[in-house]
């Protein structure tokens, strides 16, 4: 058996903007609507099932370590699926998992075992950490990184995704042993398109969106799975320089029966193709 489901995450990807997108592709697009359009609330919605009242984190910086509710590839596990997970945020410290888990942000920058199992870091380039989000780039996480992200030339910047965001689908693939659920995050449509590219124009947004395309079209060649779900955590507000409460939800080998989701659901979603 090859893998049943294929979930792709992009922080930032808005609902209206990846109409023109994701459709190429022969996903079916869905609004995903985020109560709070922030990275780590909104995810751990996804993750949970839960509001962010429910299960505490209600900002982004906040670590998820005590969130006592189990995740949904936790719920997979317990029956009996294996899941492979990189770069999923707000899950650090990283809780037990069969196969395995690479956590996003947020975390430490320097210290703090952010995989599990625990030797699975022997196996990542020391600097993946920094490599899998822009915002490591700098020691002073909360100040410091889009002070310097804003100074770095537009062609450096998207020359670093491309080679960045290509390292974190090939280490899937390489880590990939027949995982039921494979779970991968990529950052870069937040970091550069929400904090970038509003001070530039909306046409330079397609650059990344296209980019998504080339990075979902070649893990299904490579994973060939039977399912596959495009998720956001909220919409891009290149408008008006704050998120939207519109990401995405996308499908393809199964259609969804509503138009408009709340993040939350997707949890029962996820769980529901099992």
């Amino acid at each position: 058996m090859g893998t049943k489901l294929l979930v792709l995450g992009f922080d930032g990807m808005d609902y209206n903007i990846s109409l023109k997108f994701l459709p190429n592709l022969g996903f079916d697009v869905h609004p995903l609507y985020a109560p709070i359009p922030v990275t780590a609330p909104s995810w751990t919605s996804i993750h949970t099932g839960l509001t962010a009242e429910q299960h505490g984190i209600n900002e982004m910086w906040k670590p998820a370590g005590k969130i006592n509710h189990p995740f949904f590839w936790e719920i997979l596990n317990q029956k009996g699926y294996t899941c492979e997970l990189m770069n999923i945020p707000a899950t650090y410290p990283p809780r037990p998992v069969r196969n395995y888990i690479v956590c996003g942000f947020p975390m430490p920058i320097r210290d703090g075992c952010y995989t599990y199992p625990p030797d699975l870091m022997n196996r990542l380039p020391r600097n993946f950490k920094e490599r899998m989000d822009l915002v490591f780039w700098d020691s002073e996480l909360r100040t410091n990184w889009f002070a310097k992200l804003r100074k770095t030339p537009l062609e450096r910047l998207m020359a670093r995704v491309i080679e960045d965001s290509n390292m974190i689908l090939d280490k899937v693939v390489e880590f990939h042993s027949g995982g039921d659920l494979v779970y991968v995050q990529w950052i870069f449509i937040d970091r550069v398109g929400s904090h970038l590219f509003c001070k530039y124009h909306y046409g330079d947004l397609g650059a990344l969106y296209r980019h998504s395309l080339y990075l979902i079209g070649r893990l299904e060649k490579e994973l060939k799975p039977e399912t596959e779900i495009v998720i956001s955590d909220h919409g891009d507000g290149w408008m008006f320089g704050e998120h939207s409460h519109f990401g995405v939800i996308a499908t393809k080998g199964f259609r969804l029966s509503k138009l408009l989701y709340e993040n939350r659901e997707v949890f029962n979603i996820i769980l529901g193709l099992f």
